[in-house]
């Protein structure tokens, strides 16, 4: 499955199968891959707010690896409008700056408990 061929934090556990799925209906084609890359998005945001102010290094690795979201299929124009990729490029520069409102926010929007 897609969800194993992409590259995720070190210690991260990946779900059994993702939440919500169910074996019996059809859906377009690449709704896993990018449910998957959603996640993974989600697990770099945590990374990074995880470890920006005490391991400099593996939170620079974070936005590295989010920086790959824009090459990756669900970023693709014919899966993803411009406002979305922008929001996450926004976030990624906010990151940059030391400030994590932005992934902060996105996890809140999209991945609350």
């Amino acid at each position: 499955t897609s969800i194993r061929g992409l590259d995720w934090p070190e210690g991260f556990s990946l779900p059994e199968k993702l939440e919500g799925e169910d074996p019996r209906a059809s859906f377009q084609v690449g709704y896993g891959d990018t449910r998957a890359s959603l996640l993974w998005e989600c697990a770099w945001m945590k990374e990074w707010l995880d470890t920006y102010e005490t391991e400099p290094e593996q939170a620079e690795k974070a936005l590295k690896k989010l920086e790959k979201a824009f090459d990756m299929p669900y970023m693709g124009t014919d899966r993803c409008d411009d406002a979305t990729r922008k929001y996450l490029r926004d976030n990624i520069d906010k990151a940059k700056l030391g400030d994590p409102s932005g992934f902060t926010e996105c996890i809140q929007a999209n991945y609350a408990d």
